[in-house]
């Protein structure tokens, strides 16, 4: 059963669904750089970039590196698939689709949870981007699973990130 706790919009008077894909997002805790653990190995959890982003308006924090070495290997990556498949080498293409170096991965993270996804790539139709969850959008199981890690680690440090799935 999918999981959804956001109340995602309706296309419709306020949002158009553009046909990319559709839109997901998670529940972040950003690792503090300095942390005071009393036991801290490094240890993260980490996001792998996704294949593509838009700039979202309110989306706060950045937790994926914008431009510079990310779209340098990217870029690099696309043109080693393109000539794989122009040499008859289809299956080893698409394997380099699902190849992830620590590059393409988020800040560290100390809990990150999935909160659901629309197959609607929701766009507004009067002020322009695409629709970015807010905690007044979740479930109320969603927006108790967010009182609780606002609680544990502080509201300003608990962030909603809704990204575009081509």
């Amino acid at each position: 059963m999918p999981v959804n706790m956001i109340n995602w919009p309706t296309p419709g008077v306020l949002y158009d669904d553009t046909g990319e894909g559709g839109l997901f997002a998670y529940l972040v805790v950003l690792a503090p750089e300095r942390p005071d653990d009393p036991c801290n190995v490094d240890v993260y959890a980490y996001l792998s970039e996704p294949d593509a982003r838009v700039p979202f308006r309110m989306a706060e924090p950045q937790i994926w590196d914008e431009g510079g070495y990310h779209d340098r290997a990217r870029t690099r990556l696309h043109a080693a698939r393109a000539a794989l498949e122009r040499a008859d080498e289809g299956d080893l293409a698409r394997s380099l689709t699902h190849l992830r170096g620590e590059d393409e991965l988020s800040l560290g993270l100390r809990w990150a949870g999935f909160l659901g996804a629309t197959s609607a790539s929701l766009s507004n139709r009067h002020v322009g981007g695409y629709y970015e969850a807010i905690p007044d959008d979740l479930t109320p199981t969603g927006r108790a699973v967010y009182d609780a890690l606002a609680k544990e680690y502080g509201e300003g440090d608990v962030h909603i990130i809704t990204l575009l799935d081509t």
